[in-house]
């Protein structure tokens, strides 16, 4: 770094910082040494701004790389020229620059940081006036210089590039803004720490206000039969004296794309005239030399280059969604430059997951517990599939018939049974020969006051041969218990003798 004012050298110092000897603004030698007459590098604009470097000079005016106090910030600041400080048609010009940046809040457009005026002897004595406007610094290269090192590009870069750009005009034209000139010089391309590529448009210098109260009519700017911009990115319109509106600059960005893809400019001429005249009526080239071109690419690139604006896209947003679904139908553009309309990134899309077939009988006895992930054994399920099984037998034997009515299977009481539960308490059966061995059948009809006899173990019934006959229906309803049987007389029998 050197100061200008004592001519001393200071290493490593950093933008911003004055000389320990005079206090002078440290500047870039190098600058020095190609603008040995610039008067304002090193100088202080507004107690604000400190002009360190020349970033570019252009017709109208000159950009300086200027450092912000007290933050240290590095600006760019865009100086319109004095000798157009009094020609009021630039004055409006260079004013609704700024306008069109302070209306502008996208990432992929500069941000406005000051518009100001310097008057006539200020910072020097006898320097004259001049407008200013300090805006963002971008720290990269333009696409200009990207093209010329390193065309043709990737398909997928290419289009991430442009549809950056696209989200810049598709914020500059809802506020009512028209570029008008959209070049790759006005593009600039930054890398950032992860890698990503960053696009901005600069430069609204000409850029036309659809607003009705613009600018007053015949300045500059409205002129007719003006033509502005740069002729191998000019749309036809522009150059007939028709009305320019936001479809012109869709039609500078297809030129742009077309140049970043195929390494060169559909349309080439000697003259400025022949250029023009190409671009009103020759017909778009096709696109050539593209490896791993996706199908579509060149039909939307044609179509942005439509003669007619009515044929192009119709919106910078249009033509944005088709490009995203375009690149991302073919899986480019994984850097997340391709969002979603609504600011969400376009996920991508899902792969199946194969489906498990359900374990079959013979599989191991194991489950797993759809709820919490947690296994469990099969015996566990079983266990309680048998537990519920004896509960419902359970309650089916509570439910059966109560005592005193006779079952519907259950014979009816023969005549032995009656006389048994006649009998008293001491066993007259004893007595009878032939019954001591009889299986005495259950008390069916017995007294109420008479205490049940005890129920003898039912004999074996001997087994069945299988039966050939279809099963039985169901059952009938139970059988009303018959009447009560009427008691029998007894028999007569040989007489005991007394003891």
């Amino acid at each position: 770094m050197l100061c200008r004012v004592c001519k001393s050298e200071v290493q490593g110092a950093r933008e911003g910082q004055r000389c320990a000897e005079c206090g002078g603004l440290l500047i870039d030698g190098h600058a020095l040494e190609q603008h040995p007459r610039d008067l304002l590098l090193g100088q202080t604009i507004g107690d604000e701004f400190g002009i360190v470097s020349i970033i570019g000079r252009g017709g109208f005016g000159t950009v300086y790389r200027a450092v912000q106090f007290p933050l240290l910030r590095p600006i760019a600041l865009k100086v319109l020229h004095s000798q157009f400080y009094e020609n009021e048609g630039v004055r409006q010009r260079f004013l609704q620059e700024a306008r069109a940046l302070a209306a502008l809040r996208s990432p992929s457009v500069v941000t406005l940081i000051r518009y100001g005026e310097q008057a006539p002897g200020v910072p020097l004595a006898g320097s004259p006036g001049f407008l200013f406007i300090a805006q963002e610094f971008v720290d990269g290269r333009t696409l200009r210089d990207l093209i010329d090192e390193e065309a043709p590009l990737p398909v997928d870069r290419a289009c991430a590039i442009a549809y950056q750009v696209l989200r810049g005009l598709a914020e500059a034209h809802r506020a009512g803004i028209v570029h008008r000139d959209l070049k790759p010089a006005n593009i600039m391309v930054t890398r950032e720490e992860l890698g990503d590529e960053t696009a901005k448009v600069l430069d609204f210098g000409i850029a036309k206000m659809l607003a009705d109260d613009a600018l007053p009519e015949g300045s500059p700017t409205t002129r007719s039969g003006l033509a502005m911009g740069t002729p191998d990115y000019m749309a036809p319109e522009q150059t007939d004296s028709k009305l320019v509106d936001h479809r012109a600059d869709i039609y500078s960005l297809g030129i742009i794309l077309f140049e970043m893809l195929a390494g060169r400019k559909p349309y080439v001429a000697d003259t400025h005239y022949m250029l023009i005249t190409a671009h009103r009526i020759e017909p778009t080239p096709p696109l050539e030399g593209v490896d791993d071109a996706p199908d579509g690419l060149e039909e939307l690139i044609h179509r942005a280059l439509e003669k007619t604006p009515d044929a192009r896209f119709q919106s910078a947003r249009e033509m944005a969604e088709g490009l995203r679904e375009l690149v991302l139908a073919v899986s480019l553009g994984t850097s997340g430059v391709f969002p979603v309309p609504g600011g969400s990134t376009k996920p991508a899309p899902k792969t199946p997951v194969p489906q498990t077939p359900a374990p079959s009988v013979d599989m191991p006895v194991m489950d797993v517990d759809s709820t919490d992930g947690r296994a469990r054994p099969l015996g566990l399920y079983i266990g309680l599939a048998l537990t519920a099984l004896a509960a419902l037998a359970v309650a089916l034997w509570l439910s059966g018939p109560t005592p005193g009515t006779v079952p519907p299977d259950t014979p009816p009481p023969t005549l032995d049974a009656a006389v048994r539960s006649l009998a008293p308490s001491t066993p007259v059966d004893a007595a009878i020969p032939g019954d001591a061995a009889r299986p005495q059948a259950p008390d069916q009809g017995a007294s109420p006051g008479l205490a049940p006899p005890k129920r003898p173990a039912r004999p074996k019934a001997k087994p069945k041969p299988p039966s050939t006959r279809k099963p039985a229906p169901k059952p009938s309803p139970p059988r009303q218990a018959p009447a009560k049987p009427i008691r029998p007389p007894v028999p007569e029998g040989p007489s005991v003798p007394r003891l």
